[in-house]
């Protein structure tokens, strides 16, 4: 009798334990999975104005560094990133994008608050080795599905890793995890003429991507999705940097303004035959079409500030013509501002406490189509509620044509009940043409609001 129950014991305490040893692994701990998925985002994807699809991507390296598939950018001029707890992010620069490997390394218009996934370069891939996809088929947000690894192979110079897991349209560029939690690969697609075989593509090869960029470096998606249109307009021969101009100026011209010539057409080439039809070069009016009138005017002003005068509109003509406006015209240099009486709103959020705010786009020129604020909550008596220098971000995607008022998002902050009022200030400005201005920290103007 003794010995049966000796036995069972036995048997209770390998359960319990074999138990234990299965909730250690990444794809049995919903708690791990959970925290994992806060870095992987569901990513809406633009051509111009209109939403063309959803696709996934994932935070890496850095809090500003975004991962997925090189097909995912493939003509898209904008990408809204959502992650898991629905907080907002503008995806608006590539740092490096590879056709033949199917990768993309991009950037946020601001630095996240996701802390980056780890990398398993080096992890040891088994067949039958369990394995855990985060992506978001059909635009369903962060879905989690589990296989194993089937094969792993090359093909053309690419590592693949093919998975039972099973992924749809909208999973690309989601993340492929082991059971250490660590990522190993990168989600494409599955063959449509085979049964079950789902790719990913080895980490490795994203890392390797990786350390060819210079953070410095990058283009716009505009100018990217512009790169590759399959009958792109011929690329204008370079031309040496203006007499007279500082590598400075001409840094900061190539960064704000993006070349216009005849043919094209937008919101850049309107605000630039306003400030054309302001100065007195260009009679009619701002149809944001560059004709042969816009041209004409821009060779003539070209012509009148010892400029080539060829019609094309370049970075550094640009940068003349609107430097020329504001100084006659009295065009703020930062255009969006905080009203001094701009209502703020409070919205009760459970334990955490939402607010959002006015601002007004001061140009009389230039359109806003995002922009970034610094908030920080504060006691009663004015003193900070967080760690010294840490505030919350806002980044707002809103159309702000000159002269108009807008809100920012909300942004909830922890700790409701200590809060007693909320400073906020605007650090990042992105211009209806793609260029954008950046407030140092140490000159952003805090105003404040009190809770009623």
């Amino acid at each position: 009798m003794r010995a049966r129950r000796f036995v069972c014991a036995f048997l209770l305490l390998a359960l319990f334990m074999g138990q234990t040893a299965v909730a250690e692994t990444f794809s049995n701990d919903p708690a791990a999975i959970q925290e994992a998925a806060q870095s992987v985002m569901l990513l809406e994807l633009y051509c111009d104005d209109e939403c063309i699809g959803t696709a996934s991507g994932f935070v890496a390296f850095d809090n500003k560094t975004l991962i997925t598939n090189y097909h995912v950018i493939k003509g898209v001029t904008g990408i809204l990133a959502y992650s898991d707890d629905d907080s907002l992010y503008y995806v608006d620069r590539v740092y490096a994008a590879d056709k033949d490997k199917d990768l993309a390394i991009l950037g946020f218009f601001s630095p996240t608050n996701l802390v980056p996934l780890r990398l398993g370069a080096d992890a040891e891939l088994l067949r039958a080795a369990p394995v855990l996809t985060i992506s978001s088929p059909k635009g369903i947000k962060n879905s989690v599905s589990k296989g194993n690894i089937s094969a792993l192979f090359e093909a053309e110079g690419v590592s693949y890793i093919q998975i039972s897991a099973p992924i749809s349209p909208g999973s690309s560029g989601g993340a492929l995890f082991d059971d250490q939690g660590l990522v190993i690969g990168v989600l494409e697609g599955a063959l449509i003429d085979a049964q079950n075989m789902n790719l990913a593509i080895h980490i490795q090869n994203a890392m390797d991507l990786y350390h060819t960029v210079d953070a410095a470096k990058f283009v716009s998606l505009k100018e990217f999705a512009d790169s590759i249109a399959s009958a792109p307009s011929p690329t204008p021969t370079p031309r040496p940097t203006p007499q007279g101009e500082s590598a400075k100026e001409y840094a900061e011209a190539l960064s704000r303004y993006s070349l216009l010539k005849i043919g094209d057409s937008g919101i850049a080439v309107q605000e630039m035959q306003s400030a054309l039809i302001a100065l007195g070069y260009l009679e009619d009016g701002a149809d944001g079409i560059y004709g042969k009138n816009t041209e004409k005017a821009v060779r003539g002003f070209q012509r009148e500030h010892t400029l080539v005068a060829d019609g094309v509109a370049n970075p550094q003509t640009q940068k003349k013509i609107f430097d020329e406006y504001g100084k006659q015209y009295d065009e703020p240099e930062i255009p969006l501002v905080i009203p001094s009486k701009a209502y703020g709103e409070w919205r009760d959020d459970g334990n955490k406490l939402a607010f959002h705010l006015q601002v007004k786009n001061v140009s009389k020129l230039k359109g806003i189509s995002a922009f970034e604020l610094y908030i920080y909550p504060a006691d009663v008596w004015g003193e900070r509620l967080l760690e010294e220098n840490y505030v919350y971000m806002v980044t707002t995607e809103a159309a702000i044509a000159p002269g108009k008022i807008a809100y920012s998002d909300f942004v909830s902050m922890d700790d409701a009940d200590a809060i007693d009022r909320v400073y906020a200030a605007i650090h990042k400005i992105k211009m209806s043409n793609g260029s954008v201005i950046e407030i140092p920290e140490d000159e952003m103007v805090y105003s404040y609001w009190t809770i009623d």
